[in-house]
């Protein structure tokens, strides 16, 4: 008898948040192509990899799960019947299988930290810099206003833009990592380079009019 999804049970402490564009790109490949690769889970059904593709599994209305029990020491190979690799289909399901599992990586260094030493954390590459700095920024309410007074061309990585001015009405838009950052620059059209007004180094803006959006909006 098969099993459902209901029979799984989600990571609690999943140290992957997930990306929203991820999560867009893994709910088009599933939609498209079905399932890919295998999900992984414990001996009491608990998700130790594969937390968001069984999230997204179900909730495109999809339930059925094939368990393979295994000990580790037999290589599992998921055999799709219906793909043939050496086709435009095949080799699109295979980009869109790689693209998707990067895109959707946004670690919880909180949980990391409080679950695992920091020398395992290095081990795997994540160094221990990366989580000092995330304790010294507080970007409360009360902070947020004192922590951006510290930023300006001079000493930010891109400048806010060439010609800016405080008069203006400005929104801000997070971003806390690469992939989602590349993403919103490629459909903003923020990727060109400028030379900024307080330095002559050429880098890429972060602003956008309004005018320009709407633009974008009409297309």
């Amino acid at each position: 008898m098969g099993n459902k999804i209901t029979d799984l049970k989600f990571d609690d402490k999943n140290f992957n948040k997930g990306t929203q564009y991820g999560k867009s790109l893994m709910e088009k490949s599933l939609s498209k192509f079905g399932a890919g690769r295998s999900i992984l889970i414990d001996k009491n059904n608990k998700i130790i990899a594969g937390n968001k593709t069984t999230e997204n599994f179900g909730e495109l209305g999809l339930e059925n799960v094939q368990i393979v029990d295994t000990d580790g020491k037999t290589l599992i190979a998921v055999r799709r019947n219906d793909i043939d690799l050496d086709t435009p289909e095949g080799r699109e399901f295979a980009l869109a299988d790689n693209q998707t599992a990067k895109a959707n990586i946004d670690f919880d260094f909180e949980m990391l930290e409080s679950e695992l030493e920091i020398d395992t954390l290095e081990e795997w590459g994540l160094d221990k810099p990366d989580f000092e700095l995330l304790k010294k920024i507080d970007l409360t309410d009360e902070n947020f206003e004192k922590e951006l007074d510290k930023y300006d061309d001079n000493n930010c990585e891109a400048p806010i833009t060439p010609n800016f001015h405080e008069k203006y009405s400005y929104f801000i838009i997070l971003v806390d990592n690469e992939i989602d950052e590349n993403n919103l620059r490629a459909n903003l059209g923020l990727t060109e380079k400028h030379t900024s007004h307080k330095s002559t180094d050429d880098r890429l803006s972060n602003v956008i009019s309004f005018e320009k959006i709407q633009k974008l909006w009409e297309k």
